[in-house]
């Protein structure tokens, strides 16, 4: 059979895991290696914990079992793709405009493209009526939700702060509109440096996204130094630990077996003064030998 591939269908549904693929006579079993979840498909391809399985080419047999490993490579191919913060295209592809006769209770808070559309950049202007909803004309994406309501004439829902996001872009507005308030959006003009850290706002919402089990990349790196601060303080506690064993044994090894110099020393003065004390007897028995041979002789 040919290879299996796994591509991101779902980045906010990733699961860090490595995956058992099995075929069965009834289809495919995908088992989540984390936590042994097993979850059944009656074919591939097949989308699982925001990943799409496929079978490229061939046919397997019941039994066959591959392991697929989406994210083993995921840090070791980062590469830096800037070098100097002025490379960064921090500017929104996207602009929009407010038009020149609206009441002013209406403020642009956020802008910046949201989805690789190709109606990115075509020129859009949302209108709000009388009830507070607005309509939406110009080029549009297939892809937008539907109006939230029929009409005539169609339109959807403002909610102040709401994000509103249609074409590939999401833009977020505050305030209370007056009817006949409208906005035009389209491509940013060249050189333009107003609303200008739209891309930038992109990067920094992905801070609260959801990435891995549910939780934000921010949360995700917070417990993932929590943990790394835990396992190098009970390391430096283990280290510290061994190190007064090692001291302990190395003290009652060398009490035992090592030599102590202030002792040795004065079991040389004692064996000096042993030996003095000795050849002080000798000469002493000697002395009195002979005066005896004299007396005698």
């Amino acid at each position: 059979m040919g290879p299996l591939r796994t591509t991101v269908a779902d980045a906010t549904a990733l699961k860090a895991s490595d995956y058992r693929l099995t075929y069965t006579a009834s289809g495919v079993d995908i088992t989540r290696l984390s936590d042994g979840a097993i979850t059944s498909f009656g074919s591939l391809p097949a989308e699982h914990d925001g990943l799409r399985f496929e079978q490229q080419a061939g046919a397997a047999a019941t039994g066959d079992s591959f392991v697929l490993r989406p994210f083993a490579n995921a840090a070791r191919t980062m590469q830096m793709a800037l070098t100097a913060p002025n490379q960064l295209a921090a500017a929104s592809p996207v602009a929009v405009t407010p038009a020149s006769g609206n009441s002013g209770g209406v403020a642009i808070e956020q802008l910046y493209a949201a989805d690789n559309s190709a109606n990115l950049t075509s020129p859009v202007t949302l209108s709000f009526l009388s009830n507070g909803s607005y309509t939406v004309s110009g080029t549009l994406d297939p892809a937008n939700p539907p109006p939230d309501n029929a009409g005539p004439p169609p339109s959807y829902n403002y909610t102040p702060g709401q994000a509103i996001r249609l074409n590939g872009w999401s833009l977020t507005l505050r305030g209370s509109p007056a009817a006949g308030d409208s906005f035009g959006l389209g491509a940013a003009p060249a050189g333009s440096t107003a609303q200008n850290s739209g891309n930038a706002d992109a990067m920094l919402a992905l801070r609260d996204l959801a990435t891995f089990d549910g939780v934000s990349l921010s949360d995700g790196y917070g417990s993932v130094l929590s943990r790394l601060g835990t396992s190098v303080q009970s390391a430096k506690f283990a280290s510290e630990f061994s190190s007064q064993i090692a001291t302990s044994t190395e003290s009652a090894r060398a009490a035992v077996g090592g030599v102590n110099l202030d002792e040795e020393a004065a079991r040389l003065l004692q064996f000096q003064q042993s030996y003095q004390a000795a050849a002080k007897f000798l000469q002493v028995a000697q002395g009195a030998f002979d005066t005896m041979i004299r007396i005698m002789g």
